[in-house]
């Protein structure tokens, strides 16, 4: 045991004086921006009500304070406080939905999902005949949504 403590004592402070100095100050000042999660459908039908769930997007380093939707569509950019949005598409095709978020320290992340929309319903995920492609989840409305 004693030749142990010798041997920590004596190679601790080489450790030490080896390792790399780092400023925390500066480090810990640095804003990182958010992380966007979000639940989009890879196809909806049209006229029908989306909802695009972004709640679970993070800032590690604070919070979120804005979230905005642009639907690729023609439509007003919307803006939400808590991540939830609604839209109902009235043409067929394929768009692209873009999400925004913005944190505590004005940083901000953007991310964007591809959507068709489609005059019929394509067939129902929870049919256990049917599957939704990988990185993809069946939720209880039918649909298959990203997986982030």
């Amino acid at each position: 045991m004693k030749k142990q403590i010798a041997i920590l004592t004596t190679i601790l402070p080489l450790v030490i004086a080896c390792a790399p100095e780092r400023d925390f100050g500066e480090e810990s000042s640095k804003n990182f921006p958010p992380v966007i999660s979000a639940h989009v459908p890879e196809s909806y039908l049209v006229d029908e009500e989306l909802t695009i769930d972004a709640s679970g997007s993070l800032d590690a380093d604070g919070t979120i304070v804005h979230y905005f939707a642009r639907f690729g569509d023609g439509s007003p950019e919307v803006e939400s406080h808590d991540g939830i949005f609604m839209h109902t598409y009235k043409n067929t095709g394929k768009f692209t939905i873009s999400i925004e978020v913005i944190d505590d320290l004005e940083e901000a992340a953007e991310r964007r999902y591809e959507i068709s929309i489609l005059s019929v319903k394509p067939p129902d995920c929870n049919d256990e005949a049917i599957k939704c492609r990988p990185g993809r989840e069946c939720r209880e409305d039918g649909y298959c949504y990203t997986t982030d």
